[in-house]
């Protein structure tokens, strides 16, 4: 608890520091954080469906698997303009208490500091997750591309190319809403039996962001 805490302190007070427009013209409150819907296929080694006839540990077989995941996640600024990032993530990969996972996530943005997508501007994002459920241990490495849902200026507009003449300084805040996509890669273990185990490869994203690109839908910008 300790340690949680003063990240959570160091986090707020090197993003004081930072300066309003972090290097790209968009605001950088040193809280960011967004949801994701995750689809991802790979393999496992998992108890064989049919019971065995022998007596000892059950048999192990290895099969595809699917993977269907609903996630969140939320990260505080360590570097001056936050582009090192510690945070916290949850994601539900079933329905059961034993498909909820969570734990703490290491996060580089900027790399490289300009991606185009979504009709954004952005920069590509590496993520390095572990954690666990009740059952197993996870981790997961992330990398492609993220931007704020809102596009922010120094002013009180939506967009740059708007030219009002009058600029309202736009308030500090201390969170924002991100977007993006990434490709991730993600290893799971069980914990009573080390045996099984799952590897898969997939897309992470955020859903409304996505929709939204997908179907010029403008009053969503």
């Amino acid at each position: 608890m300790r340690f949680i805490a003063m990240v959570i302190v160091l986090g707020l007070a090197t993003a004081a520091r930072a300066d309003s427009f972090a290097g790209d013209g968009l605001y950088r409150p040193p809280i960011e954080w967004s949801t994701w819907v995750r689809g991802s296929y790979g393999f496992e080694r998992a108890p064989a469906d049919v019971a065995a006839r022998t007596i000892g540990p059950p048999l192990i077989e290895t099969r595809g698997r699917w993977e269907l995941a609903l996630g969140v996640e939320g990260s505080l600024a360590l570097s001056r303009h936050g582009d090192a990032r510690l945070g916290a993530w949850a994601e539900l990969r079933g329905l059961s208490v034993d498909d909820a996972f969570a734990g703490g996530e290491l996060v580089l943005t900027r790399v490289p500091k300009r991606v185009d997508m979504f009709l954004y501007e952005g920069h590509g994002i590496l993520a390095l997750r572990a954690g666990r459920s009740t059952t197993a241990t996870t981790a997961s490495i992330a990398y492609g591309y993220l931007a704020p849902y809102w596009l922010e200026g120094p002013c009180k507009q939506r967009f740059y190319g708007i030219e009002t003449g009058v600029c309202a300084p736009r308030p500090e805040r201390t969170a924002r809403y991100m977007a993006g996509v990434r490709v991730v890669a993600t290893v799971t273990r069980g914990i009573e039996d080390p045996r099984a185990w799952s590897a898969t490869l997939g897309l992470e994203f955020e859903p409304v962001a996505t929709l939204r690109m997908l179907f010029a839908l403008r009053s969503w910008y």
